[in-house]
């Protein structure tokens, strides 16, 4: 069983099964899920980037259906709110989550809008985690001169 605890209105979720907390991102793969500690969760809690949310399913495939619908039902001012709620979201990255990020994004790169790209490479660099590991922020201020120079 997989129990939705928490999500967000551009579709982010929260959702836990016996291994533990993941954090659930739209397109919905399984193979993007990120494992999160319960002092993140509290935290994405606490700070109100996420609503509570109590909700059982029986697999992953029901859960990404759900997801779907509802983040398409987001009003345009909750859809307006999302950026700035992802951005404080990679902001609090730790460093395994932070290459995770940056690893999805060298292999989006060629089709991901730049703007997009650097945004998400400049709230990592926020990140009190990956200030503090050098060669991190080197490998995403290499990236994001990569973005400037993209034509």
């Amino acid at each position: 069983m997989i129990q939705l605890i928490a999500s967000a209105p551009d579709g982010w979720a929260i959702a836990c099964t016996e291994e533990g907390a993941w954090l659930f991102r739209p397109p919905y793969r399984v193979r993007d899920l990120t494992r999160m500690t319960d002092r993140e969760v509290g935290r994405a809690l606490a700070d109100g980037d996420f609503a509570p949310d109590d909700w059982g399913f029986p697999n992953w495939g029901s859960l990404c259906d759900y997801l779907e619908a509802r983040c398409g039902a987001a009003t345009p001012e909750e859809r307006e709110a999302a950026p700035d709620a992802a951005a404080a979201l990679l902001a609090r990255a730790t460093v395994a989550q932070a290459r995770r990020h940056l690893a999805e994004t060298r292999r989006a790169l060629a089709t991901a809008e730049p703007d997009r790209v650097d945004a998400v490479l400049f709230a990592l660099l926020r990140s009190p985690a990956v200030q503090g590991d050098q060669t991190l922020v080197d490998e995403i201020e290499t990236l994001r001169l990569r973005v400037e120079t993209k034509p």
